[in-house]
């Protein structure tokens, strides 16, 4: 037979597989991370970790089959066989480093691997139907070094030793980026993530706001960061694109001035506590409906008539560093 077609026919076949498998319940967990709970199913758990002791390998941070069995939870059906499986496993504060066992265990779809001291994720490119990660406080230096699954949703890789970021476009399916206290200094490889909504990526080195163009992100953190400015990398290219963004967390940087929001009409929820803003006045540049503004640690907020100069610039707030604006306000400052 010629490889060619086999080639073809393989692939034919996989992509009807997974259309198939896509079109099943099975997709839903990945939208609603509330039906991961224990008590959503039937079973909650087999066996406890108290219950038995550990080998050597074990205590040395191997993850075994066994461990996995201790570990797992969550009763469904699998989204390939049908068969009943347990999808749900939850490893933390193991002291693991090596998970090469986990390849083999493809139907799992929710794995929570926090408080290790693992250095790489390599044996989750055998679990296709992986949709919630939580990788955070390991000892990882890369970001989703593994063969993408077909639906990843959630991922945390927070609280690790991640300096660069890499094309993650094969991750598409993202909604929830989680990258926080790692040591991050340029945002990069987001572009094709268009389902991605929330992206966490405060307390890293980041000194510019770019590579975000288009993106349909709802939340953005890049809180405690050494933020000075946005960076432009083409004409056109500006926050204007972020048509859904509602909530920017910026406290805790270096920002003085504000004029990279003034086409952010989306936003309702701006948090610059802690930066280098002195003129008040930058609070006119932005525009739409923000209902809150935190100013706090700022030398703007010594400026007389503080609260009145935001409440006649943004007439929709309701809420300035974190203290309500009464109606008498509101109808003193007209």
């Amino acid at each position: 037979m010629d490889n060619s077609n086999y080639s073809q026919k393989e692939d034919f076949k996989l992509l009807t597989k997974k259309k198939s498998i896509a079109r099943s319940n099975w997709g839903g967990y990945a939208l609603d991370i509330q039906l991961w709970e224990d008590e959503e199913s039937p079973v909650i758990k087999m066996r406890y970790m108290d219950d038995v002791s550990f080998d050597n390998l074990e205590k040395d941070g191997i993850f075994s089959d066994r461990l996995i069995g201790l570990g797992s939870s969550f009763l469904t059906k699998s989204p390939e066989c049908g068969l009943y499986i347990l999808a749900k496993c939850v490893m933390r504060r193991m002291s693991l480093t090596d998970i090469t066992v986990l390849y083999y265990h493809r139907y799992l779809q929710y794995i929570d691997l926090a408080y290790n001291n693992l250095t790489n994720l390599m044996p989750l490119s055998g679990i296709p139907y992986l949709m919630y990660l939580n990788a955070s406080h390991n000892k990882l230096i890369d970001v989703l070094n593994f063969t993408p699954p077909w639906y990843l949703t959630y991922v945390n890789l927070s609280n690790n030793h991640i300096t660069e970021m890499c094309d993650l476009s094969s991750f598409w399916s993202i909604v929830r980026l989680d990258l926080s206290y790692n040591e991050i200094e340029v945002i990069f490889g987001l572009h094709n993530l268009k389902y991605l909504q929330y992206l966490n990526m405060s307390y890293n080195l980041i000194k510019y706001i770019e590579n975000l163009d288009n993106l349909n992100i709802k939340e953005l953190n890049l809180e405690g960061n050494c933020i000075t400015s946005y960076r432009y990398k083409k004409l056109g290219s500006n926050m204007k694109s972020l048509i859904n963004l509602r909530t920017i967390i910026l406290g805790y940087n270096k920002l003085s001035s504000l004029n990279f929001l003034k086409d952010a009409c989306s936003l309702r929820f701006v948090d610059l506590k802690f930066n280098k803003i002195m003129d008040l006045l930058e609070v006119s540049k932005l525009k739409g409906s923000i209902f809150e503004i935190d100013l706090r640690g700022n030398a703007c907020t010594k400026w007389p008539n503080y609260r009145n100069v935001i409440l006649f610039s943004i007439p929709s707030i309701m809420f300035i560093d974190g203290v309500e604006a009464s109606i008498t306000e509101k109808v003193q400052k007209r």
